[in-house]
């Protein structure tokens, strides 16, 4: 897995497209039902336009955050890579780099985060959500955030027969 990390985040999703090569496995391990605190992680944020929460312009945004990736030669730990939806018509989306970056488009997220792994369609989220929000809720905690994990494209979830999606909250105490 170390050595996948080297190649850049788009040339890894153009090489499996080209070679038929499957997304990286998931670590269930260390994202299903865990509490991560994260200090100054780093992320590239950008806005990506959706129609009804189906993104239009993903694409475009993603070979715009490979550039920056390949000229500041960092990496992208696991290839997460978070979408917050902030409406029908826009999300954001925060892909993790390993170093932090003179761009405009960097930000840090802190806090106490909780991951839960969900497997199947990607119309189970709502109810994935609302069942992220009672666990969160049992734990003692609120959310304050929410951020979704889309960590498999359509076709090698065909392939593996899983469909992984790693929900996240931003908690408060």
């Amino acid at each position: 897995m170390e050595d996948k990390q080297e190649i850049s985040y788009l040339n890894h999703t153009n090489q499996m497209e080209q070679n038929d090569i499957c997304c990286p496995v998931l670590d269930l391990e260390h994202w299903d039902d865990k509490l991560h605190e994260w200090s100054e992680k780093g992320f590239l944020s950008e806005t990506v336009y959706t129609c009804y929460y189906v993104p239009l312009n993903f694409r475009w945004v993603i070979r715009r955050l490979d550039k920056i990736l390949e000229n500041s030669e960092a990496t992208v730990p696991h290839y997460l890579c978070l979408s917050e939806p902030l409406s029908p018509w826009k999300m954001m989306i925060y892909l993790a780099v390993d170093r932090k970056l003179e761009e405009k488009n960097y930000i840090e997220l802190n806090g106490m985060f909780y991951s839960r792994v969900f497997d199947g369609p990607y119309k189970h989220i709502p109810k994935w959500w609302k069942q992220l929000h009672e666990i969160v809720k049992s734990k003692g905690f609120q959310t304050k955030r929410q951020f979704i994990w889309y960590t498999t494209c359509p076709k090698c979830a065909k392939k593996r027969g899983n469909n992984y999606v790693v929900l996240f909250a931003s908690l408060n105490d």
